[in-house]
Parts: C-alpha cells; sequence; structure tokens
C-alpha cells in the first residue's frame, strides 16, 4: 500500500530538517581538508567526519591540559628535591673539573666531563619532562627495568623536541661552560638586572631615611605632652577631694565677678545688714482694742 499524501504540518517539518541537513553538509565539506575531500566518495557520513575528529582533538586537549595541571600539582615537590640534587652535583662537578684542570690532570678531567654531561642530561630531564605525562622518578627507591627505560626514551623526546626549537636556558648554558673546562671569571655571568626606577626611588628613600630622624623625636614629644594632659584631671580630682580650691574654681569665681560688674564686689546683700545690726526687743501690751505687739523703736518715736 503506497504512503498517503503529508499532511501540511509534516511536510514543513520535513522539508525543514532536509534544509538543515544540506546546509551542516556544506559546512562539513568547507571544513574537510582538500585531500580527503579528494579521497572521501561523497556518502551520507563523509561530511561528519571532520567534526567528529574536531570533537576528538578538544576532548584530547582539554584531558591534556586537566592531565597537566594535575601533575604540576602532584609531582611539584618530587621535582623541586631532584632538582635540587642536580644543581648541587653540577656546581661541585664544576669546581672539581676547574681543580682538574688546573693540576693538569686529563684523565681525571675526562671522567668529569662525563659526570657533568650526564648531570647535565638530568637537569633537563627535570626541566623540561612532558607536563601531561606522570612523572618518573631519576632517584626511586625501588628502580626497574621498566622505568630505567622510560626515562632514556623520555630523554630521547626532550633531545629532539629541544634540537627543534633550538632554545637554551641560561642555567643550562653555565652548566656547559663548565663541562668545556671554561674557569667561572671565563664562563658568561649572569646579567645582573639593571635596577628600574621603582627600585631607585626606594633605595633614593631609604638613604634620606637618617635625615627624618628628628621628626620621630618631635613625634614623641608631643606624646609625652598629651600624656601629661590626660594626667591632669587626675590630680584636680585630688584637690576637689582634699577641700583645696583649684584652679578651674577660681576661674569660675573670677569670670562670675566680672560678669556682675565692680559695684557687686562691694554691695552687701540686706540680710547680712540686718543680722549686723542691734537686735530689737518687744512686748506684748494689753488693752481694750485687743493684744498688740509694741516694739522699743515705736516708743522712742
Amino acid at each position: 500500500m503506497a504512503p498517503g499524501p503529508l499532511k501540511a504540518g509534516a511536510a514543513r517539518k520535513l522539508a525543514r530538517a532536509q534544509r538543515r541537513s544540506a546546509e551542516e553538509g556544506a559546512a562539513g565539506l568547507a571544513e574537510e581538508p582538500s585531500d580527503v575531500q579528494a579521497e572521501g566518495t561523497g556518502g551520507a557520513d563523509e561530511w561528519r567526519r571532520p567534526r567528529k575528529w574536531m570533537r576528538a582533538e578538544k576532548a584530547e586537549d582539554w584531558r591534556k591540559k586537566e592531565l597537566e595541571r594535575l601533575n604540576c600539582t602532584k609531582y611539584h615537590y618530587l621535582k623541586f628535591v631532584e632538582k635540587v640534587k642536580i644543581e648541587r652535583k653540577l656546581k661541585s662537578t664544576g669546581r672539581f673539573l676547574k681543580v682538574a684542570l688546573e693540576a693538569e690532570k686529563e684523565e681525571e678531567a675526562v671522567s668529569l666531563r662525563e659526570q657533568l654531561r650526564s648531570h647535565l642530561a638530568d637537569h633537563e630531564y627535570i626541566v623540561h619532562y612532558p607536563k601531561h605525562l606522570p612523572y618518573n622518578a631519576l632517584f626511586p627507591a625501588q628502580d626497574s627495568d621498566a622505568s630505567k627505560k622510560r626515562r632514556e626514551e623520555i630523554k630521547k623526546m626532550i633531545r629532539e623536541t629541544r634540537a627543534g626549537e633550538g632554545s637554551v636556558d641560561a642555567e643550562v648554558s653555565a652548566a656547559e661552560d663548565l663541562w668545556k673546562g671554561k674557569s667561572q671569571n671565563e664562563a658568561p655571568a649572569a646579567k645582573k638586572q639593571e635596577p628600574t626606577a621603582s627600585k631607585k626611588k626606594k633605595k633614593a628613600k631609604s638613604s634620606e631615611a637618617p635625615i627624618e630622624e628628628p621628626a620621630a623625636s618631635k613625634k614623641k614629644k608631643k606624646a609625652k605632652s598629651s600624656e601629661a594632659a590626660i594626667e591632669e584631671p587626675a590630680v584636680s580630682k585630688k584637690k576637689a577631694n582634699s577641700g583645696e580650691p583649684t584652679e578651674v574654681s577660681l576661674v569660675g569665681t573670677k569670670r562670675k565677678a566680672d560678669a556682675a560688674g565692680p559695684s557687686s564686689k562691694n554691695e552687701v546683700h540686706a540680710s547680712w545688714k540686718a543680722a549686723k545690726g542691734p537686735k530689737v526687743s518687744g512686748s506684748i501690751v494689753k488693752g481694750e482694742e485687743g493684744d498688740r505687739k509694741v516694739f522699743d523703736s515705736d516708743s522712742e518715736g
């Protein structure tokens, strides 16, 4: 039985899906390399392969970065300890080589050069070890044949990558100078960094610091004066408890007297005058109109 005609909605959905698949196919063919396009047969899955490859590459890059991050934190201390050991060996072997060359001991110098070369390879092994791989220690507690083989393979890989880059670190070049038999004076010393403008300013400030010492003594004097000012209220409290007039109370009385005026100093209150005058005596007189009090002042009048 032949399929019936599609409805309007189903026909639109089918047309939209076909158009989307055609656009994605064109985009995939555009991203695909020319040699892959020439080899391809133009099948249905031909345009999807490059996109899958891209996703796989992205996933691989992300996984590689994640492994680098984890290995850096995991093997940081181990690499640091081994690097310190190798640097000590490089320095000591370089000193012995210098002494052997000064004493003209050729056989000893040859063996020391071999040791220095192996130490230099170990130093490169630690510094340029691939970060995405788990670190294979140089000085393990229990070494095996597989571990030794792995170290040799990684050293070979590092030599090849560094030969392609053509870059040599400052520490490696100094070690190579010692290996070649140059003295410390002849070896190119590490360039001292020129002081920047900020460092020059700091040095100038440090040189000017002794001149500014009197300012510190002034601050100390001010601090002492403030301490004395803080202690004054305690003295005034003692005077107040003892009953003696304090400076604050005397100042207050002077201000009140000045505000009242000069006449108030000589004037005396009426009650004080009456108290200082003669006492008045009297007697009660009985009469027709009633009792009344007679004072001596009335009889005298």
